[in-house]
């Protein structure tokens, strides 16, 4: 078991975040810019041509990085459901023809939720909430886009969707046995996970079930690649 995921891990990261040093020993031991690591092995495992979705794409940094590097034979989706961020990120793809823009969450089954929206103006910290949720947002599984809505099977995956993880996971299995499907790169939020009462060893086990190998970059983040 990763150490990460062991319940010495999760106990370990909920006593430093409780003494607020989680985030300061992340910078002493990886660098402040430790998620820049991420970034690059994930950047590295697009090709040209490539369907990359972009599962909270936030304002769209990566999305643009993404539609970059596949060109302009590939497509990009970026799904965004936080409609302040929406104005911005339709403005920052704007130049880019192969980025198509979807006002949706993922998660494990079609419905309706409600979503915290925070008051910083990147969108940061913006999650699912349905019991302190403010605006209703839309939800749609993966499988429901391949199978009933004609949306190409992605290549890569990138997945930052403050601690909705699992029900991404969940409503991508089907999809997740694909075999053009090489790689899902998450961002893993222990606190929001912790707090729902969910482990993340739950759904790096069910990309192992479907034989992807997990690599974490940092503490923060996986890439599972296909076997």
């Amino acid at each position: 078991m990763n150490t990460y995921t062991s319940r010495v891990g999760i106990l370990l990261r909920r006593v430093l975040r409780r003494m607020g040093l989680s985030m300061r020993l992340a910078s002493v031991f990886y660098g402040r810019g430790y998620e820049q690591k991420y970034q690059d092995r994930l950047l590295s495992c697009l090709r040209s041509g490539d369907v990359v979705w972009d599962v909270g794409a936030n304002e769209g940094h990566y999305t643009v990085e993404f539609a970059r590097r596949v060109g302009d034979e590939g497509l990009v989706v970026a799904f965004e459901p936080n409609p302040n961020i929406l104005p911005k990120l339709h403005e920052k793809v704007q130049p880019f023809k192969q980025v198509r823009v979807e006002p949706f969450a993922l998660g494990d089954c079609s419905k309706t939720v409600l979503f915290s929206v925070s008051s910083d103006p990147r969108g940061l910290y913006s999650h699912i909430d349905e019991t302190a949720g403010s605006v209703k947002v839309p939800i749609k599984s993966g499988d429901e886009l391949i199978e009933r809505l004609n949306l190409p099977v992605p290549n890569v995956v990138k997945i930052d969707v403050e601690g909705y993880e699992t029900e991404v996971i969940k409503g991508m299995t089907r999809l997740l046995d694909h075999a053009a499907l090489r790689v899902v790169a998450i961002e893993i939020h222990f606190r929001l996970l912790d707090e729902r009462g969910l482990s993340p060893k739950c759904l790096l086990d069910a990309l192992r079930q479907h034989h992807f190998v997990i690599q974490w970059t940092d503490p923060s983040h996986v890439i599972a690649t296909r076997r």
